[in-house]
């Protein structure tokens, strides 16, 4: 029986034409495994329900969600009433999965979900745990607007940070792996709260800086596993970026009154690339959130930042920490003023240029795309700074640009383009193809102001071409 169960759920997708008549009679005959008394029934019969999750959503669509209910709860109740272990972590699995693939029509049955959620995090045990976490996680994912909900909130928020509040009372807690995974389901819950974070954000940001700080300062007492360091400090800095995502500017008071901003400066220059990976990170967060505040540490990071985007520090281990460093070097001349952008932008442009004129395939894609991103956010603060040397970087950079993503990134860095080559046609003449090809890949919305600048430019470019006979 479990086969043919685990042989229903292994065809389902590949044989969906040919089983779609016949995915009701299944649905229906594997729902009972779901209370069978061999835990492995149990299990499997919680994935395959799973695996048919679109024709239960085909027929709640229209109008009949007598599958979805019969299934969301058969599941539910695995989850709150089931002791075996493995049926545990089978069924948060599954939820999610279920959550994930239409959280739309699911939302009736949230409540009911995240009571379920709430109970296995106030009874389940380690293993069992992180099944929760992951399937919290996926959920916050996969429908931002469920978490945000404040009625929704407030039935699992309450447990997933009274469960932060146990390790805390645990005198073992800073040396507790199982604390990790808890932190990174926190991060990701923080990163699309929004204001249903802001009653637990204090108790959070107070708990990360202390492990962080804990960590870091605890080589300078007792000798400490350099591994279980980094790992620690990663973690803990990793969750305070979900929560400043999800905070914005409601940060502010918890950063000015924290040391983070020392602390982020010693983490940024750290040995291990993990660490700045996760700190550059936290960099970019910060300033998108609350720039005034981490100006005081601003130049020290700075300097972190373009010394991890040195050419000879841009291989194998740091590439994702220079990746980090690149985005949040974008994001500060995002916020930063024209005057303060303008004193590191030579030196920026320096480290960005090899990254932009590096041969095809050398570099990940992510890194030359966010290299051109950050190049363009330089390039609308302080277009007179870099547009003398435009015709260094032009060709590469509109060759990254046209392979962005459509998007605020890729706005700003199509209006930095712009502000460059206004500030000196002459040099990007050379290039006119390229931005042009670049100019295309740019979807437009109806009252975006883009494409009027593109127009000028390309208008300027060709009366120039007409004069030279070239048009």
């Amino acid at each position: 029986r479990e086969a043919a169960i685990l042989t229903l759920g292994a065809v389902s997708n590949g044989c969906h034409t040919g089983l779609k008549e016949h995915t009701h009679a299944i649905i229906s005959a594997v729902l009972p495994g779901l209370v069978d008394q061999r835990p492995m029934i149990r299990c499997i019969s919680c994935w395959t329900l799973t695996r048919y999750s679109r024709h239960v959503y085909s027929n709640t669509s229209e109008g009949d969600g007598t599958l979805l209910e019969r299934v969301t709860h058969g599941i539910i109740d695995r989850i709150v009433k089931d002791r075996n272990k493995i049926v545990q972590i089978a069924a948060c699995g599954s939820l999610a999965t279920l959550v994930e693939e239409d959280p739309v029509l699911i939302k009736p049955y949230i409540p009911e979900i995240f009571s379920a959620l709430s109970f296995g995090l106030q009874h389940y045990g380690k293993g069992s745990l992180r099944a929760v976490y992951d399937s919290i996680s996926i959920i916050a994912l996969s429908s931002c607007e469920i978490i945000q909900r404040q009625e929704y909130a407030d039935i699992l928020l309450p447990s997933l940070f009274g469960k932060l509040d146990t390790f805390k009372a645990s005198r073992a807690s800073a040396e507790d792996p199982e604390i990790l995974p808890l932190l990174d389901c926190i991060g990701t819950v923080g990163s699309e709260a929004g204001s249903s974070l802001l009653p637990y954000a204090q108790n959070v940001f107070q708990t990360c800086m202390s492990l962080a700080e804990g960590y870091y300062y605890a080589g300078d007492a007792t000798p400490v596993d350099p591994e279980e360091q980094v790992k620690f400090i990663e973690h803990t800095l990793d969750t305070l970026s979900g929560i400043i995502q999800g905070l914005g500017p409601s940060i502010a008071p918890l950063f000015s009154s924290s040391s983070l901003g020392s602390l982020l400066v010693k983490v940024s220059v750290h040995s291990s690339p993990a660490l700045r990976q996760s700190a550059f990170g936290l960099v970019g967060d910060l300033a998108d959130a609350c720039m005034l505040e981490l100006l005081p540490f601003l130049s020290p990071l700075i300097e972190a930042i373009l010394e991890c985007m040195q050419p000879e520090n841009i291989t194998g281990d740091n590439i994702d920490a220079c990746n980090n460093a690149v985005w949040a070097l974008g994001v500060v001349a995002k916020k930063c003023s024209s005057q303060d952008v303008a004193q590191f932008a030579m030196i920026s442009l320096e480290r960005l240029l090899p990254i932009l004129t590096a041969p095809v395939g050398m570099l990940p894609r992510s890194l030359v795309e966010n290299t051109a991103v950050c190049l363009g956010q330089i390039g609308n603060s302080t277009p007179e700074t870099i547009a003398p040397h435009a015709s260094a970087f032009m060709g590469g950079w509109c060759a990254a640009l046209r392979g962005l993503r459509d998007g605020e990134e890729k706005q700003d860095a199509q209006e930095g383009l712009c502000s460059v080559i206004n500030a000196n046609p002459l040099a990007a003449k050379s290039h006119f193809a390229g931005i042009c090809e670049c100019f295309a890949t740019w979807s437009h919305t109806p009252k975006d102001p883009l494409p009027s600048q593109m127009a000028h430019i390309i208008s300027g470019y060709k009366s120039q071409f007409e004069s030279d006979g070239q048009w």
